[in-house]
């Protein structure tokens, strides 16, 4: 093409053709030869065109400019361009694509943010050894034993001595590669306004933009990336359903395709070291998988910047591939630097930090780096399969032996990758080999605190908590041992003088900003904190253990106990002679609001306006699994009291069999039973109660969760429609929001009148779906004064507002106290499955309602700390939602 390049000079004809053409040289396609042979068969057939220059014309010399947005339909970018004529002749033209970003400004210098002074430029001599070339299909051949075996022998020396290979005969799928490799060039191709319209949020990792970039001062590498989860699909931020079509179905294809290819690799590795098959797809088959799309642009100064700083990857494994022919990507191999030329059609697969810890160090997680070009621009894929977020990350233990104890500390998954995300990239430092030990609480994971040279750790404590009225944190901590090597730390206390009085600091104290915490004597404080036994900084908090009241039941007692007599006002009923035709709760109908029914939208907008309470009928959920969780939820409570107590709450925590808010040894009791599991997002489900609940119990609870998970949040988008709140706001609220479930157990009671079932209160979530397991009323609603039955209706699930969706409502929707009552005959049993925002998200009324008019009612305030001050407190009516009122008396999380 170069050669014909040179004759567009002065055959106008062939000169977009061509051009268009020359930007495949690098990568060309069959579709690209055959049209370059159309090309030269025209330049064949016609010796006689070219530059003509008109006889008689004038000496005139005339320019025309010309720019096109969005142009090219290849790339979507703009096109601008010029043509010449001298006497009526065209003599110069050109054409040229927009340039975006930094990198296509012609720089001729270098931001000093990107400029890299700490990194070594040396590399190996062209005479180094090549990294290792692997063949998928001799790896799977059971037909040849003695060449399979071999293989495997390549494999597993390529993981121990080089922790890199390339995979050929991959069996990938050609045409799921190239058109991903299309689909990545469109995206990166596209005006940087399109490409923001993708750019990751504050906090996130999903997106357009640059990972492990944690402070202002901190040195840029000269790439743009592009994040993305991919499965399992719930992982999926909603960055994800905003891809435009092509680019979303071609991520999904490859995605499934590389998860396939991953799992064979992994398992083979696994064969390699004598690791059952079983223990490999246990910790990685339902494992995360993310993809990194990379650009980096060329740089009129590559040797001081990087593209991708020094590394290793904390995943299981990776598979690269390149998208373009421009080499880049440089290993560390005995210390030196090694570039890798990628073979056609292979890609380059790595072993990660999860793998060399599963494999006890065998195999190696190897230091990579990616540098820049001055000519060309870099694209490559990089896919990461790692091991399932709420699995134990540690070394295999069919490799633990006394000859070879293991070299890694356990963690947890999810905790290993918050760590791995909120630090900056610096070679291998997140790998846990090191003798560390220090982690904090963050977000209610342990993350590891690596030191860095000559530097001290410092902390906040309790004292200058108080101190600040809680704008400063007290941070939970703790220190973990090696098995190998002493850790020692010098811990040095800085405390307030004894003879003064700890408390918020005058200043900070103010009619809008009242003491959140209560004055006491320095010493009186330090007396009380040396005298108890460490217990740290409760995290959603937890609930007393108390007797099971089935159990008690069972001894057919004539009284009832006084910890659970009630004498309060919580007992008074509705006069028996009322009437309650008028205070039926409103009856929804779901297929009517699906179908787009305006009369029943309004029911539905009045019902969260005037009760916070309706019944929702053709909801969609299968009466087959409703049953069924039904039946199983019924069988759990029918249990022997030791077998339920194997899932008890422990201390400090909500989940299990018990009661919640129990918050003192004096405390009045519920008539009842409790279970409560937190369903989703499956991360955060507590690894001592889920996994061991009995089958089918387990199955049932994770189709039901699932299910009323998609009716939650299709409730929710018709909610924000009622008040026109910010669509898109409330999906990131609520989208990826927690889940739980409290299934409760009713005993009938000797003296019902004497005792509450559950305590009147408003639920602090966002939206709460009941259902009753069996025809037994018991539910009763606070309305106007008056305590009111519900009569549930047969395959209709209760709907109620709760505390967190009045407050992004900013009260318009309301969240109204109810409570359970008894009777003496029969047991009642129901299920409550809570719907909240996302544990990393801000509670608060939603920005797109707040107006001069309707100015906010509810304070901000993160998630866990809102739900911190939750599960600290009893049960007492709305006091909780009365605390998030602008101009409330205590601080929620206090």
């Amino acid at each position: 093409m170069s050669h014909v390049n040179l004759l567009g000079n002065h055959i106008p004809d062939i000169a977009f053709v061509v051009q268009f053409l020359s930007q495949y040289m690098h990568c060309p396609k069959r579709s690209h030869m055959e049209a370059a042979l159309r090309v030269v068969r025209y330049i064949k057939g016609t010796p006689g065109m070219g530059l003509m220059m008109p006889a008689g014309t004038t000496n005139q010399l005339m320019a025309y400019c010309d720019s096109d947005w969005g142009a090219c339909v290849e790339t979507r970018r703009s096109v601008t361009g010029y043509l010449v004529k001298f006497g009526g002749a065209v003599i110069s033209w050109k054409s040229k694509k927009q340039e975006t970003e930094l990198a296509k400004k012609k720089l001729v210098s270098i931001p000093s943010r990107y400029v890299r002074d700490d990194q070594d430029r040396s590399i190996a001599s062209s005479i180094y050894k090549e990294v290792p070339v692997i063949d998928m299909q001799r790896l799977i051949n059971f037909n040849d034993h003695d060449s399979m075996n071999l293989e495997l022998n390549k494999l597993h020396l390529a993981a121990k001595d080089w922790g890199f290979f390339q995979l050929i005969n991959h069996g990938v799928s050609c045409s799921v590669v190239e058109k991903m490799k299309d689909e990545t060039q469109k995206f990166f191709d596209l005006p940087l306004e399109e490409k923001k319209k993708f750019e990751k949020s504050s906090g996130d990792t999903d997106g357009f933009g640059q990972l492990f970039v944690v402070s202002d001062e901190q040195k840029l590498d000269w790439a743009d990336l592009f994040y993305l989860k991919t499965s399992p699909t719930y992982l999926r931020k909603p960055v994800f359903s905003k891809l435009y079509l092509s680019l979303r179905e071609t991520i999904e294809e490859y995605a499934d395709e590389i998860k396939k290819l991953s799992m064979r690799v992994l398992e083979t590795l696994g064969k390699a070291l004598g690791i059952d098959e079983d223990e490999v797809k246990s910790v990685f088959k339902e494992g995360m998988q993310s993809m990194r799309m990379n650009y980096y642009p060329p740089c009129p100064q590559p040797e001081k910047v990087m593209g991708l700083t020094p590394h290793s990857d904390a995943t299981g494994l990776t598979i690269l591939l390149q998208v373009n022919e421009t080499q880049g990507l440089q290993i560390k191999k005995d210390g030196i630097w090694i570039p890798i030329e990628p073979l056609p059609n292979a890609f380059i697969v790595n072993v990660g930090d999860a793998f060399e810890i599963f494999s006890n160090g065998i195999y190696k997680s190897i230091e990579h780096r990616s540098v820049v070009s001055s000519e060309k621009e870099r694209i490559s894929v990089a896919t990461f399969q790692s091991p399932r977020l709420d699995g134990i990350l540690g070394p295999s233990s069919s490799l633990v032996t006394p000859q070879n104890p293991p070299k890694f500390k356990k963690i947890g998954v999810t905790q290993f990758y918050k760590g791995f995300f909120t630090r900056e990239l610096d070679g291998k430092s997140y790998q846990v080999n090191e003798t560390q030990g220090l982690q904090v609480k963050k977000d209610g994971i342990w993350i590891p605190i690596s030191p860095l040279p000559n530097a001290f750790i410092v902390n906040i404590g309790d004292t200058f908590e108080i101190f600040s009225n809680g704008i400063y944190k007290s941070i939970e901590h703790r220190s973990m041992v090696s098995l190998e090597k002493e850790r020692i730390s010098v811990a040095t206390f800085q405390s307030s003088r004894l003879d003064v009085i700890l408390g918020p600091a005058s200043s900070l104290v103010t009619s809008h900003n009242p003491p959140r915490f209560e004055t006491m004597g320095a010493t009186e404080f330090y007396r009380g904190y040396l005298n108890r036994e460490l217990l740290g900084k409760s995290y959603l908090g937890g609930s007393l253990p108390v007797p099971s009241v089935q159990q008690l039941t069972k001894s057919s007692p004539e009284n009832v106990p006084a910890r659970y007599r009630r004498d309060d006002d919580q007992l008074l009923l509705v006069p028996p002679m009322m009437k309650f035709d008028h205070y039926n709760i409103p009856i929804i109908n779901m297929e009517s609001l699906l179908r787009g029914d305006e009369i029943e939208f309004n029911k539905l907008d009045s019902a969260c306006r005037e009760w916070g309470f309706f019944q929702v009928i053709n909801h969609g959920v299968s009466g087959t699994l409703v049953e069924k969780v039904k039946k199983d939820t019924q069988d759990f409570f029918n249990l022997p009291l030791e077998e339920k107590e194997m899932l008890k709450q422990v201390d400090g925590d909500i989940d299990g069999y018990g009661q919640a808010f129990v918050v003192s040894e004096d405390q009045k009791l519920d008539w009842a039973d409790m279970f409560f599991l937190t369903t989703l997002p499956p991360q955060f489900r507590k690894k001592h109660i889920f996994p061991h609940l009995p089958q089918p119990f387990r199955g049932t609870v994770e189709l039901y969760a699932v299910e009323l998970k998609k009716l939650a949040l299709k409730i929710i988008d018709f909610l924000a429609k009622g008040l026109n709140m910010d669509k898109e706001y409330i999906r990131e609220l609520f989208g990826e929001g927690s889940q739980s479930m409290r299934m409760n157990y009713y005993p009938p009671c000797p003296q019902p009148d004497k005792v509450i079932g559950l305590t009147p209160h408003s639920d602090a979530v966002g939206l709460t779906i009941l259902l009753q397991l069996n025809q037994m009323e018991g539910l009763q609603i606070k309305k106007d004064g008056m305590w009111i039955p519900i009569s549930p209706l047969p395959d209709a699930f209760i709907i109620n507002i709760g505390d967190i969706m009045e407050i992004v409502t900013n009260g318009a929707y309301r969240s109204i106290e109810h409570r359970a009552v008894v009777n003496s005959e029969k047991e009642r049993l129901s299920i409550a499955t809570f719907y909240s925002t996302k544990l990393d998200g801000q509670i608060g009324p939603a920005p797109s309602i707040i107006s001069s008019e309707n100015p906010a009612k509810f304070r901000n305030i993160g998630a866990i700390d809102y739900f911190k001050g939750l599960f600290a407190r009893k049960l007492d009516k709305k006091s909780y939602l009365d605390v998030m009122r602008i101009g409330g008396s205590q601080n929620p999380a206090s």
